[in-house]
């Protein structure tokens, strides 16, 4: 969440009528900008492997601190991963992962779900088809949507 001042098409300030002062607008969505921040995570993550399979467990939390303001995100994740390797050519897995950023004026909730299939058709060729669906969760209701996915691949190299 960040405050902008507002300038008219001529470029010159916009003030508010009330206060006589430039009017800032607070934008609640994200925005890239040349703000410097200082960021603090601690990741555990779990992984095993079997003959055939692959999990992988991973929980993360992470502090942002903003130096111009006082300004703070808190973020916490996780995630699961699973691979099954149905045969020498074939390769299913899926993924699932939720994120949450706390902020001072509202939070955003990220979930997303990926499951693929995967073969191998010849020594330098694949083909994949895959399902994944996003939900983000915003405090505003313009910050929230979900994004649901079919995509279907083929890799060849020489």
């Amino acid at each position: 969440l960040r405050e902008i001042p507002e300038f008219d098409s001529g470029g010159n300030p916009v003030l508010d009528p009330l206060t006589g002062e430039q009017l800032l607008i607070n934008e609640g969505f994200l925005v890239s900008f040349d703000e410097v921040f200082i960021q603090k995570r601690a990741t555990v993550n779990w992984s095993i492997r079997t003959r055939k399979t692959n999990s992988n467990i991973s929980v993360f939390i992470e502090r942002r601190a903003f130096e111009s303001n006082d300004f703070e995100d808190r973020v916490k994740g996780s995630s699961l991963r699973w691979s099954w390797n149905i045969s020498r050519k074939n390769l299913f897995s899926a993924n699932m992962s939720l994120r949450k950023t706390q902020r001072v004026a509202s939070d955003d909730t990220y979930r997303t779900i990926l499951t693929s299939f995967r073969r191998s058709l010849a020594p330098n060729a694949t083909a994949s088809i895959s399902l994944s669906r996003l939900q983000r969760l915003g405090a505003a209701v313009n910050n929230t949507y979900t994004v649901n996915t079919i995509s279907a691949t083929f890799n060849m190299n020489w």
